[in-house]
């Protein structure tokens, strides 16, 4: 149902909360993917989201979806030669911290490799946040994608 089709043709963000972070395509690896990418036979999607998120995923895709280490994991995976390393990080956004003030509109963020998938304030968890977030100090954020990439963002 799904192949052949643009990401930005799929529900997946919009319906599960997941994000899809990166597309496994054989040996290549696309990092935080565009939404004008196809999905094609035989990908393999690393979506990234709560348990509850997952699992809602895993639902709409109907197909048997591997998860690897466990739900407090922020380590990447191995990269392969020649290839980035991807990571799942957190940070806590500091008065120095690049992104302090800015809103994420403004962070070129999936040309630079990475992306946003959540910001814990104040005890709330914002999942997806909005154009318009603006980061404050003591956010944890929770930054995805090409591991050297993400961490000049923090």
């Amino acid at each position: 149902i799904y192949i052949g089709k643009k990401l930005k043709e799929m529900p997946f963000r919009h319906t599960t909360g997941v994000n899809i972070v990166k597309i496994i395509r054989g040996s290549k690896s696309i990092i935080i993917p565009q939404g004008d990418e196809f999905i094609y036979p035989y990908d393999q999607l690393l979506a990234v989201g709560t348990s509850q998120q997952i699992r809602s995923f895993a639902e709409v895709m109907e197909e048997s979806i591997v998860l690897s280490g466990d739900s407090g994991n922020t380590g990447g995976e191995s990269a392969k030669e020649g290839e980035e390393a991807f990571a799942v990080n957190t940070f806590n956004v500091s008065e120095s911290s690049f992104i302090y003030g800015k809103a994420l509109r403004d962070l070129s963020m999936r040309s630079s490799g990475c992306m946003i998938i959540s910001v814990m304030r104040n005890g709330n968890l914002i999942t997806n946040p909005k154009a318009e977030f603006r980061f404050e100090k003591g956010d944890m954020v929770w930054i995805a994608g090409e591991a050297a990439s993400c961490k000049f963002f923090e």
